[in-house]
């Protein structure tokens, strides 16, 4: 929720259902969802062998997101599809880097396109931490970094460092 904020210069705030294939009853506790689940493993297992798959698991299942309670997959715009996205990678790298006391790389491809000014700020208040983060982008984006980043220029499969 953190991240969105910022990115969003809080005025958007998210929420998500986990979508189970399962069909849970609310309160299920854990003995209960592993009596379901063992009870359609073996409804199930001829089905599956046949189809050589399998029907159901949490490998099936799915998140729906929501931002300011308006389904994003159906109703956002690219720019709040983008920050749903963004918002998940960079909550697991902070995790990441609870977890190990390091930063993993954050591979962010072309992410200024889609994101309005309010957002682009808010990302890159977020990515001013230690993690490493590459940018591709067909656009300068040193009016967005204060200094500290390296540009590299690709040119017929030729990658060049751009001075300062």
């Amino acid at each position: 929720r953190e991240v969105v904020s910022i990115l969003t210069d809080g005025r958007e705030e998210i929420t998500f259902n986990y979508l189970s294939s399962l069909p849970l009853d609310k309160g299920m506790d854990k003995k209960g969802i592993l009596k379901l689940y063992k009870e359609i493993v073996e409804k199930q297992l001829e089905q599956e062998i046949s189809r050589q798959q399998t029907l159901f698991g949490p490998h099936r299942d799915d998140l729906s997101f929501y931002l300011n309670g308006i389904e994003v997959k159906k109703y956002g715009s690219r720019g709040q599809q983008r920050t749903v996205v963004l918002a998940l990678k960079i909550a697991l790298m902070k995790m990441f880097n609870q977890e190990y006391q390091e930063y993993p790389v954050l591979l962010l491809d072309d992410v200024f396109l889609e994101l309005d000014s309010a957002r682009q700020k808010g990302l890159v208040e977020i990515l001013k931490s230690d993690a490493q983060v590459f940018i591709s982008s067909e656009r300068k984006l040193a009016e967005y970094f204060d200094g500290r980043e390296r540009r590299f220029n690709v040119s017929q499969g030729v990658i060049c460092e751009e001075e300062g």
